[in-house]
């Protein structure tokens, strides 16, 4: 396998799409289609817990789903000179009026949609998380704060409210949070 040029067919404002032309292992010319975005680093998610032994979730309307989506908090590095860190306490503010009161840590670094993007994802553990205001999302952005005991998780995201849909990332940072003793 050996790619052999880039192509850019569509450069709009937030995100690209290309032609990546390469050989296969048979050393057949071919076209892959990609999508990349314009940020300034990667996506961040962060998996806050509340001192209540909550997580914080969202409830978030996706476009191009046309629907609900039970998510973490979670957002682009689309701040220049922001570190990752940075960018997830920050959005964790914006999203839900929530702070991490105790440390931000990073969990897993690490693509999530390799057959498609570039881009990667951070995921942090965040403990102590307080309230300290109202979330304040863009305005493309339809967010529903929602708390769940981490000892209910599984099931919500397996059974989510009427009309929603689950991330399924949720469930993956889980083992991870448990190989570290985080939870």
């Amino acid at each position: 396998m050996k790619i052999i040029r880039r192509e850019i067919v569509y450069d709009g404002r937030y995100i690209f799409t290309e032609q990546i032309h390469f050989l296969d292992k048979k050393d057949k010319s071919r076209i892959w289609e990609s999508v990349g975005r314009k940020t300034f680093g990667d996506v961040v998610a962060v998996f806050a817990l509340t001192p209540r032994r909550e997580v914080i979730l969202e409830k978030i309307f996706r476009i191009p789903v046309n629907g609900y989506v039970i998510e973490l908090p979670a957002g682009l590095m689309d701040v220049e000179n922001e570190s990752p860190e940075q960018a997830a306490r920050r959005e964790l503010k914006e999203e839900t009026g929530y702070e991490a009161e105790g440390r931000v840590e990073l969990l897993l670094d690490g693509q999530f949609n390799a057959g498609l993007r570039q881009d990667s994802i951070k995921f942090f553990f965040a403990d102590r998380a307080e309230k300290v205001g109202e979330p304040t999302p863009e305005d493309t952005e339809d967010i529903e704060v929602i708390t769940v005991p981490i000892d209910k998780l599984v099931d919500f995201v397996l059974n989510p409210p009427p009309g929603c849909v689950s991330d399924v990332k949720i469930l993956s940072i889980l083992p991870i949070l448990q190989k570290r003793n985080l939870l």
